[in-house]
């Protein structure tokens, strides 16, 4: 089973909690596929973006929550002058039957995997396949999704998906074919940056020859081919945009742009409802100003392009002012007065 496919159902690095069940996937699915991790292991630490305290933390929690199938033992690693300590896995089976288990605080994990890809109960062994059929049949399981958030991909779709994920993991280059509408696109020598899910959709970041930052969906991806010519490109091509894979809200975020702020004003009808300082926020940077005696409140929301932010405000119509800045009002009135006007 590829538990690549459970990562990424929220891309929201700002909120901790999702991040850090993200990266405890990451983990898993590394152990279950053979790998010996350490925390000192530096290409690991690169990859998720954590310090070694911290993959140390993350580490010894996945130890506990295993309760012993993950060993650990001392020994030499490659660059590693001392010995360290490395986590394995002795019964790859074990991290499925805690996805799988009805009693675990992760197993709504299970239909989103079942609906993306049917075909991965295939690989789950028989002790395992009828306890799943069982619980989480159409009928019988707890959950419903109304809205699942993979594309499921199939046949040369799901090649060309794990052949970007390899490039990705690997800082390969890739002759990326795209097709928009009718027409086809060639993009030679792309540095695969990251794999980016957002809004429901998977995105390839890519580094163009010209030093371009792209995203580009992956659904419209028609192939894509190894780069002989060229070998890994160096980290310090994914240093450069560490901060916009931080502070990225959606697929509309622009790189390497002056960010923008929006202020905003909520009516007291959806106010405490959705926009009160302990609800759920919309988009990472979105932060709670103040409330008026009305009862109306205040937020802020920055963004580097009004596509970013517009869409939703649209979507709050009529409860949402924006109170600056004023082109982005100006905008916002043009758009109305247009759909009034067909």
């Amino acid at each position: 089973m590829d538990i690549s496919k459970l990562m990424l159902t929220k891309n929201n690095k700002q909120n901790s909690d999702n991040y850090k069940i993200k990266t405890l996937l990451t983990l898993m699915q590394k152990l279950e596929s053979g790998e010996e991790l350490f925390s000192s292991d530096k290409l690991l630490q690169s990859e998720l973006d954590l310090p070694e305290i911290t993959l140390r933390r993350y580490l010894r929690e996945l130890e506990t929550i295993f309760d012993g199938r993950i060993n650990k033992v001392k020994k030499h690693k490659k660059d590693s002058i001392r010995q360290v300590t490395v986590y394995y896995l002795t019964d790859p089976q074990v991290i499925l039957k805690k996805l799988f288990d009805s009693n675990s605080a992760y197993d709504w994990i299970v239909p989103q995997i079942l609906q993306s890809d049917p075909q991965t109960i295939e690989s789950i062994s028989s002790e395992y396949k009828k306890e799943i059929q069982t619980g989480f049949g159409k009928q019988n399981s707890p959950y419903i999704f109304v809205n699942y958030p993979f594309e499921l991909f199939e046949g040369d779709k799901k090649d060309i998906f794990m052949d970007l994920k390899n490039a990705v993991q690997n800082r390969e280059y890739r002759k990326i074919q795209s097709k928009l509408k009718d027409k086809i696109e060639e993009i030679d020598n792309a540095k695969c940056l990251k794999i980016v899910f957002s809004d429901n959709n998977w995105y390839l970041a890519i580094e163009t020859e010209e030093k371009e930052f792209r995203l580009l969906r992956i659904s419209f991806i028609e192939s894509s081919m190894k780069t002989f010519d060229k070998n890994s490109y160096q980290r310090s091509v994914l240093d450069k945009y560490k901060d916009y894979f931080l502070n990225m809200q959606n697929a509309l975020t622009l790189y390497n742009v002056e960010i923008k702020t929006a202020h905003l004003k909520i009516d007291i009808e959806k106010a405490s409802l959705y926009f009160s300082e302990n609800r759920k926020k919309f988009f990472p940077s979105q932060k709670f100003i103040k409330k008026n005696e009305d009862g109306s409140i205040e937020i802020s929301i920055s963004y580097t392009r009004s596509l970013e932010i517009l869409p939703f405000i649209k979507k709050w119509i009529p409860f949402i002012q924006i109170l600056a800045p004023e082109d982005l009002a100006v905008e916002y009135k043009k758009d109305l007065a247009l759909a009034i006007q067909k």
